[in-house]
């Protein structure tokens, strides 16, 4: 009895996530937002959207909806604000995308906040429908959409994208070496296709797994540092880290997933000629010292493609 009233308890204090942070309510739906003022919103979709614990409403910390606290105070730290809406049984923007952009623009509208333009991301089920909802943006206020360990490829929806959609925006892709859930070669697949028609397409895959808690301080920096974006070449999707001409890791499309999912045969081809232009030199791929990348290459490369 004790342990419902306590339940009872935490959903009549507005949700509260811990003892600071109070999530707010627009029709029926509850959502976190950043207070006070900053100089710009991200937008953040939660994933796990068959996880019981939203449809009864007893979340009680950030844990619970991100796996980890640190994510949201970095960004605040960064005067970027956080507006992370909370799944519930109506409300599903991995399934009812259109539905939940529409909520968005209304929360945005309650809550006046006069920005043109927003970042949006997502992690995982919610990474996935951020980069779904970045097509359906008809009020063009997305800027860019960051998308951590998400699945491009949920029901082929990324085959039907047009051509020059995204040609002002940008996309970064995010994911981990240890993803057992989706592996990240499903993003790598993806951000080579993009980036044909999306200049400003980036790719960043860090250590860890498929908790949003895998990433470190460190990783979550680097996304948000505007030095890092810059191409060595804006038509070539290089698969892999650089840092000015410097290739500082590479990311193998690994030749198990091709097999195990029979999924990405051109990009598994495409990154092991990569492989094969950027270590002549060496019999394996590993670095174990920046790897220059000179134009020669590049042209190689963009032979390559054609």
């Amino acid at each position: 009895m004790a342990k419902e009233l306590l339940i009872i308890t935490l959903i009549l204090n507005s949700f509260s996530f811990n003892a600071n942070v109070v999530l707010k309510t627009f029709n029926k739906n509850h959502y976190y937002i950043t207070e006070g003022k900053v100089d710009k919103y991200l937008i953040f979709l939660h994933g796990g959207m068959s996880n019981p614990l939203f449809d009864r409403a007893e979340i009680v910390s950030f844990d619970d909806v991100l796996g980890s606290e640190s994510f949201i105070h970095l960004l605040e730290d960064k005067n970027i604000g956080v507006l992370c809406p909370i799944k519930n049984s109506g409300l599903n923007w991995l399934e009812k995308t259109e539905e939940s952009y529409q909520l968005l623009l209304d929360i945005i509208d309650s809550e006046n906040l006069n920005m043109s333009k927003f970042i949006l991301s997502g992690h995982s089920d919610g990474g996935t429908a951020a980069y779904k909802m970045m097509f359906l943006d008809l009020a063009n206020i997305f800027e860019s959409t960051i998308i951590f360990n998400g699945f491009p490829q949920y029901k082929n929806f990324n085959t039907n994208i047009s051509k020059g959609l995204f040609a002002n925006k940008k996309i970064v892709f995010v994911s981990t070496f240890k993803d057992n859930v989706i592996p990240y070669e499903f993003v790598l697949d993806e951000y080579t296709t993009r980036k044909k028609d999306c200049l400003s397409s980036f790719i960043f895959i860090f250590k860890g797994n498929h908790e949003m808690s895998s990433y470190a301080r460190y990783d979550l920096d680097k996304i948000f540092d505007e030095k890092v974006f810059i191409s060595i070449d804006d038509k070539l999707a290089i698969h892999g880290e650089t840092e000015g001409k410097k290739l500082i890791n590479f990311y193998k499309f690994r030749r198990k997933i091709l097999l195990k999912y029979n999924f990405g045969l051109k990009c598994y081809e495409y990154n092991k000629f990569q492989r094969k232009v950027f270590f002549k030199s060496r019999l394996k791929y590993f670095l174990r010292y920046s790897e220059t990348i000179t134009d020669d290459m590049i042209v190689e490369i963009h032979n390559f493609l054609l």
